[in-house]
């Protein structure tokens, strides 16, 4: 509750000095120079200084600041580690129900795709510097389905392909007390992503053609995770069986906030044309208020109707870091009263030890767990920008 709090004193204290600079004068810095901020300079007019302002200026009348707003279409690929479902091996009924290894096993993991998503931003400008918002929203939602595969050859008579799941059961087959089991895994992964930037920046040139700029704020972001797996077991694994397919169900919902800081680079080749690139990263204080693991059980035999298991308020600092490099274009219009932007990037991001669930599974099935493995986003990134 306490970084709940600091997160929103934060916010209050960012927009308050949003508005205020919303009434001091932001003279244009380049009335006597020959080319226009953010353009590539000239060689007539370049005077070999670095850090000239390089921002985006329009003309505005007296106590109106530079304004901005954006809009990204996102086209990401998801992935996290440590979401394999099973590895394919023989089921032979010999007296009890055994799980072997063949000649051709595979490792099941879980689909991924991408999809769309959205990032929107706000700006203001006030001297030399910017101050903007920006919020990012990803969703992601992928299934897999996949019958086991032949066993190949060399085993007995009335052998099958089979699943052994990989921690995502508690149970375990009451013939044989072995891993359980499937023919059939039918799984389900839901991701929800919102993030959050409160940002300054300051663009300036180093040279006629290269503008770098430096930011620095702070990032918020909520994570939610759900991973269901369902299965049908072999028949005459379990005693008394109650269900003929049985679901793990994974739940993980974490919030963070902590600072930010990269850069931005651009290569201006002239005609607004320009090359691009960043590097950014954040150190965030992360809090998973519960993470949860439940199944309903085969059998009444051994166990009772459900098992469960949780953590609940894990408390943690989780990095993050994101790249991107990519092509923009840009123009001032009406006289530079206005600028419009358009850039497409490729980017990459990486949130460190997200994967919560098969943390929880392993420590509970297997008594010890490594670290949680990372959630990745690459993909597009379609960005348009208005100045007015």
């Amino acid at each position: 509750m306490k970084y709940r709090n600091l997160f929103f004193a934060s916010s209050l204290l960012f927009c308050t000095g949003v508005i205020a600079a919303q009434v001091v004068p932001s003279p244009r810095m380049h009335t006597t120079e020959n080319f226009l901020p953010g353009e590539k300079i000239p060689k007539e007019e370049y005077a070999a200084e670095n850090y000239t302002y390089a921002g985006i200026q329009v003309e505005k009348e007296c106590c109106y600041p530079n304004t901005y707003v954006t809009a990204s279409f996102l086209y990401y690929y998801a992935t996290e580690g440590g979401m394999d479902l099973a590895k394919s091996a023989a089921t032979v009924l010999n007296r009890f129900l055994v799980n072997a290894s063949t000649s051709n096993s595979r490792i099941l993991t879980q689909d991924f795709a991408f999809k769309p998503g959205f990032k929107v931003g706000v700006g203001f400008g006030y001297d030399q510097s910017f101050f903007s918002m920006d919020y990012t929203w990803i969703r992601q939602t992928t299934h897999t389905n996949a019958n086991a595969p032949s066993p190949g050859s060399g085993f007995p008579e009335g052998t099958t392909g089979s699943w052994v799941m990989n921690n995502w059961f508690e149970q375990i087959a009451t013939e044989s007390r072995q891993t359980v089991a499937a023919t059939n895994i039918n799984s389900e992964w839901q991701l929800g992503v919102d993030i959050g930037d409160l940002l300054i920046t300051r663009a300036f040139y180093q040279g006629r053609d290269v503008v770098v700029q430096p930011f620095l704020g702070l990032r918020g972001a909520w994570i939610r995770q759900r991973m269901n797996v369902t299965i049908t077991p072999p028949i005459g694994i379990f005693t008394g069986t109650v269900s003929s397919t049985i679901t793990s169900k994974n739940t993980s919902n974490s919030w963070a906030i902590g600072p930010r800081a990269g850069i931005d680079a651009s290569y201006l080749l002239g005609m607004g044309i320009r090359l691009e690139g960043g590097v950014a990263g954040s150190l965030l204080v992360t809090q998973y208020p519960h993470v949860r693991h439940e199944e309903n059980v085969a059998t009444l035999t051994v166990t009772p109707s459900t098992l469960a298991t949780e953590i609940k308020n894990y408390n943690c600092v989780r990095p993050e870091v994101d790249l991107n490099i990519g092509l923009g274009w840009g123009r001032y219009l009406s006289q530079g009263r206005y600028h419009f932007d358009l850039a497409v990037d490729y980017d990459f991001i990486a949130f460190f030890e997200q994967n919560m669930i098969r943390k929880l599974l392993d420590e509970t099935i297997a008594g010890t767990g490594a670290a949680a493995s990372n959630l990745y986003f690459q993909g597009l990134n379609i960005t348009a920008r208005f100045d007015f």
